[in-house]
């Protein structure tokens, strides 16, 4: 009887029997599984209802939760556990079969909106053989210029720093700044053909970004229409991508309010010796050459080790960089653009996409040493008459005193492609028509420069324009400018400072124009670094003695 009624029934008519009178004896079980097989498909459609072609994880699990919440709401019985996990198998399978995206995130934080594939770079690993080979693409563009400034393009949403900061500017070199002067930034040269990235510091948290990836994911995805807004005309999808969300609560705007009122105060202070050219004080000029020899010795530091020819730096060089390792590529650029002459004082910087009022450089009285006119011996036959004297003042004003000015210029340029010039932290250059510059560059020695500025170009949502370019005239003189970029691209204390490479700063010699490119996007070893919103962008910066001055006897 054990065997009959307990155990597994081996003969097939018993178990036929068997089948039927528990059908008939469990009402409730046979309830429940017709009740779920009937709202199976009605679920089914809840999740592939208002789906796109390919999506992500994050938009899956949503869908997927939303199927079963409306699944718990008309099951009934004890199948509905069965019939949940048929649900999630048959949705898994329904994404899984040709419908996943990318699950990419470009350095400016866009979705990669294409479906699920392998880069060229992955044809030999172990990536998915069935998969499409293509490139990531989020469908952003933006307008930047090329290293030099003459030359626009469209480019693409970069996914990894070498196209952020090398291949696109590479690209344009060919058409337009090749054949300039260029400075030799140092770089990885290999000894061998087995070359690897270094994990050395990779496991050092640096980035400050609050929102974990899922978290991003999360975010782009939370609107539904999200992907078509991404084939936006470029305009549209650049308003788009610079949102700003201003949640913070009053002691945190009581807090920025006072930091704003004392980096005032500090530029006040720098107004008031700032009406008269070369008015920096002996002791200012001493301060600025000592926290530019500090920032020095830091990076010697970092670089006392000889350069590694086996292992290249996987990000960018900074202050907290393994010593010995240099990256692969240079991420910054440094060009010659000719003599001193080339710029006009009265026309200002003649490249496309400046604002109106806006291209024009500050003036730089050198303190250097030079030739005065009245110090020079009177020729034969010269007289030393009033009218004389008015002649050769009128002289060294129109002709002397220009030679001995240099003119400095921090350029932003925003996703549209504007570009302005800034006359301190927190003023754009604006010159009225017909008129000639008065300010002059005393902010741009003293002050921190922030990274981000708002652009004043007309959009219903604000655009950041970044920190791209710094041009340099260097008058005929005794005296050569000294560059030495540092950057700061987070707000963070524990933020280390960028830096091209250079293990000391750079000369720039008399009779000279340069112009130097920043990165587009600021590489550490974890990731890039990025602001999270417009209050932090404000606290990136330029650090101050970036420009200083160096005798050409010395430098020699």
């Amino acid at each position: 009887m054990y065997k009959v009624f307990l155990a597994e029934p081996c003969n097939a008519r018993l178990k036929v029997h068997f089948t039927s009178l528990t059908s008939q004896l469990q009402v409730e079980q046979k309830f429940s599984e017709s009740r779920c097989a009937k709202v199976l498909p009605i679920t089914s459609g809840v999740y592939q209802e208002g789906l796109h072609s390919h999506y992500v994880r994050s938009i899956h699990e949503t869908k997927l939760a939303q199927a079963l919440r409306v699944f718990h709401q008309h099951a009934r019985g004890p199948a509905t556990a069965q019939f949940a996990q048929q649900l999630r198998e048959e949705c898994e399978k329904y994404w899984k079969s040709g419908h996943q995206m990318c699950e990419a995130i470009s350095l400016t934080r866009q979705h990669c909106i294409n479906e699920l594939h392998r880069l060229a770079d992955d044809v030999d690993s172990d990536a998915d053989s069935t998969l499409p080979i293509m490139p990531h693409s989020s469908k952003v563009k933006n307008l930047h210029a090329c290293n030099c400034g003459k030359t626009q393009a469209n480019r693409d949403d970069p996914f990894t720093a070498k196209e952020a900061n090398y291949d696109f500017y590479l690209k344009l070199e060919l058409k337009c700044c090749g054949d300039l002067e260029h400075y030799k930034f140092p770089v990885f040269t290999p000894s061998t053909t087995i070359i690897k990235a270094s994990t050395a510091g990779v496991a050092v948290i640096v980035e400050n970004d609050k929102t974990s990836k899922t978290d991003l994911q999360d975010q782009v995805i939370e609107d539904m229409s999200l992907i078509e807004n991404l084939s936006q005309p470029t305009e549209e999808v650049a308003e788009e991508q610079d949102d700003v969300e201003d949640d913070d609560d009053d002691e945190d705007d009581d807090k920025r309010d006072e930091q704003k009122e004392e980096e005032k105060n500090k530029i006040n202070e720098v107004d008031a010796r700032s009406d008269e050219p070369g008015s920096l004080s002996a002791d200012e000029q001493e301060t600025t050459k000592t926290l530019c020899r500090i920032q020095d010795e830091a990076v010697k530091e970092t670089a006392s080790l000889p350069a590694s020819t086996t292992e290249y730096l996987p990000g960018m060089l900074h202050t907290a960089s393994p010593a010995g390792l240099l990256p692969l590529f240079p991420h910054w650029s440094l060009l010659c653009l000719g003599n001193a002459s080339l710029y006009n004082a009265a026309n200002g910087l003649d490249q496309p996409g400046f604002v109106h009022g806006s291209n024009f450089l500050l003036p730089w009285e050198l303190p250097g040493k030079f030739q005065d006119a009245k110090e020079r011996w009177p020729a034969i036959g010269e007289t030393s008459s009033k009218k004389e004297k008015q002649k050769l003042k009128k002289m060294v004003k129109d002709v002397e005193a220009p030679l001995r000015t240099a003119y400095l210029g921090v350029e932003y340029e925003c996703p549209r492609g504007h570009r302005f010039f800034c006359s301190g932290p927190d003023k754009m250059l604006k010159i009225p028509a017909n008129s000639a510059v008065r300010d002059n560059a005393s902010k741009l020695l003293n002050l921190d420069m922030p990274l981000y500025f708002p652009c004043p170009c007309r959009s219903s949502k604000a655009l950041m324009a970044q920190l791209m370019r710094l041009f340099v005239v260097v008058p005929n003189s005794s005296v050569c400018v000294v560059l030495n970029a540092r950057v700061q691209p987070d707000p963070q204390p524990l933020c280390p400072i960028f830096y091209p490479g250079n293990e000391s700063s750079i000369l720039l010699p008399p009779n000279t124009f340069w112009v130097m490119r920043l990165p587009y996007i600021y590489m550490g070893e974890n990731g890039s670094y990025h602001s999270a919103n417009e209050q932090q962008s404000t606290q990136c910066r330029l650090l101050k003695a970036t420009f200083t001055t160096e005798d050409v006897d010395k430098s020699s």
